[in-house]
């Protein structure tokens, strides 16, 4: 068994395919193949499913890619040490939750980028439940996510709660509803909401379901801009939390609703996997921007 080998496998996985491995590698197609081949055929199975696009790991591809990461960290995390002096280098691998808001990504890439350029900076816009399970599976070093307050970050992951946001319903201002509403008076109207698994949509339709109103859905996206679109057209409204309203582009011509029975919280936590290592700074860093840009969220420009 060889170390490229192992990192041939490793970037197929994090990458989707052996295209852009090999892409990322700076190799041929082949010889990420061969080295691919290489590594089955040492360990006497095989490791991925090429059949699926993107390409995927089987049973053991998934153990072998938990071992493999772990030591392209330990590398990653002896290189930051050794040659570059105690700089972070090498990947820097994080998700920030999509109900954060469109612009929840930018400042986060923008600092580290600027304050660690030895880092390869790999992002994502994720749902809640996608980011946990990317972190579990090895594919991302740290996720800011959104819990209920009820809720607790699965085991084997660590982190902290950084702040509450609260949910606010939000119409077009052509709707004639006054500043605060029930759950009674929103029944004629249609929800425009993200994709089932989103934490939002789980709390709206337990209070729904509790008061024994109909969960009408006329648009079901993972699209904030296509939502806050549709609703601003006055086709329905809407679920989000304070902070994507206030860096929305379309804030001006929406406005938000308090409804009295239903006033749920969000908690922010910063996940990440028990070993830190080089990452600790970048982490460190992640969380602090966004703990900043929750106290002074910037307008969309």
């Amino acid at each position: 068994m060889h170390l490229d080998d192992l990192e041939a496998f490793v970037s197929v996985i994090d990458n989707g395919s052996i295209v852009a491995a090999a892409s990322r590698l700076n190799l041929t197609q082949s010889a990420v193949t061969r080295r691919i081949q290489n590594l089955e055929s040492s360990l006497g199975t095989e490791l991925l499913n090429r059949t699926t696009r993107p390409i995927s790991a089987t049973e053991l591809g998934s153990q072998t890619y938990k071992f493999a990461r772990g030591m392209m960290s330990s590398i990653e995390d002896l290189k930051s040490s050794i040659i570059h002096k105690g700089q972070p280098s090498g990947e820097f691998r994080f998700g920030v939750c999509s109900g954060l808001g469109e612009q929840s990504l930018l400042e986060p890439i923008e600092v580290l980028g600027r304050l660690y350029p030895k880092l390869q900076l790999r992002a994502a816009s994720r749902w809640t439940s996608i980011l946990m399970d990317r972190l579990r599976s090895g594919e991302l070093d740290a996720a800011v996510v959104l819990l209920t307050e009820e809720a607790a970050p699965p085991g084997g992951l660590h982190g902290e709660c950084i702040g509450v946001e609260q949910l606010v319903v939000l119409v077009s201002k052509s709707f004639k509803l006054p500043k605060t509403v029930t759950l009674e008076d929103l029944k004629p109207y249609m929800w425009i909401l993200d994709a089932d698994g989103c934490n939002r949509r789980d709390a709206l339709k337990k209070a729904l379901e509790k008061k024994n109103i109909p969960f009408q859905i006329l648009v079901e996206t993972d699209g904030a801009a296509l939502q806050l679109s549709l609703i601003d057209q006055g086709r329905g409204i809407g679920l989000t939390i304070n902070r994507a309203f206030t860096t929305s582009p379309l804030r001006s011509s929406l406005r938000m609703v308090k409804v009295e029975d239903f006033a749920p919280k969000l908690q922010i936590w910063i996940l990440h996997t028990e070993q830190l290592g080089r990452l600790a700074k970048p982490i460190e860093t992640l969380k602090n921007v966004i703990t900043h840009g929750m106290r002074n969220p910037a307008p969309f420009s």
